[in-house]
């Protein structure tokens, strides 16, 4: 019933609307891979290529965070409908279509994925963008999220592409950013970064909310002690409408206050790291 209101109350009222693509220069998707042994790659949108008289991205990679050396991945492209293909070896793949409704099916040459749920998040630079949760229903049974204009929680080539390179392997995205900017990080891994031999990590501090959906107040339980700390509070809008500040806690008792009933986003920030949350007023 919330996400139904969540999607109403957009509908409705609408929200603030970006320039950002997916396939914008500058973007880039750090994605951890392995099975007993882990390492990184690092894809980046660079330059365009002509591919029987359609234009592409051109979709570079590297396993060396100062890119010195890098390869070509593959050619990619969306077209008009936000429906994105990746040329593999010269044929079409299709790998996202951001048009989905619930319960539709995704069909390619090489799976089929059903629509669980539509919901919206705010991303680290204040863009609310649509997230699409899916599950295969083939023998794998694995469920992936596509966030409109970031990717799959795979990486910017999803699940189901990986399948066909190494169904062996796990495939994580840890962190995407546009032209150095951090525009989406993982919750499941604190870093942005890692191999077997030299680990670079940029901590992603987390934190618990409880209760959510809330009444008057609810409780924001951090992993540690911050100096200082800036709770930003945006609507559906992706307008801020409110900034609080908190200095030396570990525990911080958000009040309602002046917040109407609806739902809202709070992003934690620090002076060395942010993360965002959902929250639902009653």
């Amino acid at each position: 019933m919330k996400k139904l209101i969540l999607l109403i109350a957009i509908s409705m009222f609408g929200f603030q609307t970006f320039a950002q693509s997916l396939l914008d220069e500058g973007m880039q998707w750090n994605v951890g891979s392995g099975h007993s042994n882990f390492s990184t790659e690092i894809f980046k949108i660079e330059g365009d290529t002509i591919i029987d008289s359609l234009t592409y991205k051109k979709l570079i990679a590297t396993y060396d965070t100062a890119w010195s050396y890098s390869y070509f991945r593959g050619a990619i492209r969306m077209d008009e409908t936000k429906k994105v293909y990746f040329n593999y070896y010269g044929t079409d793949l299709l790998i996202y279509d951001f048009n989905l409704n619930v319960n539709d099916t995704f069909i390619n040459e090489y799976c089929s994925l059903v629509v669980q749920s539509i919901d919206y998040v705010l991303i680290d630079n204040e863009q609310i963008k649509k997230k699409i949760t899916l599950k295969d229903i083939s023998w794998r049974n694995v469920e992936e999220f596509w966030i409109e204009d970031i990717g799959s929680n795979f990486g910017i080539l999803n699940f189901e592409f990986w399948v066909l390179i190494d169904a062996y392997f796990s495939f994580d995205l840890l962190c995407c950013k546009k032209n150095d900017e951090f525009l989406y990080h993982s919750d499941v891994y604190d870093f942005c970064f890692f191999d077997n031999t030299s680990v670079e990590k940029i901590k992603f501090e987390q934190f618990k909310l409880s209760p959510n959906p809330m009444s008057q107040t609810t409780k924001i339980e951090l992993e540690k002690e911050f100096k200082e700390i800036i709770i930003e509070v945006y609507n559906i809008q992706g307008q801020l409408i409110d900034e609080r500040k908190y200095n030396n806690l570990k525990t911080i008792n958000f009040e309602r206050k002046n917040l109407h009933s609806g739902i809202y986003f709070l992003k934690l920030k620090t002076e060395n790291w942010c993360k965002t949350e959902k929250l639902v007023i009653e």
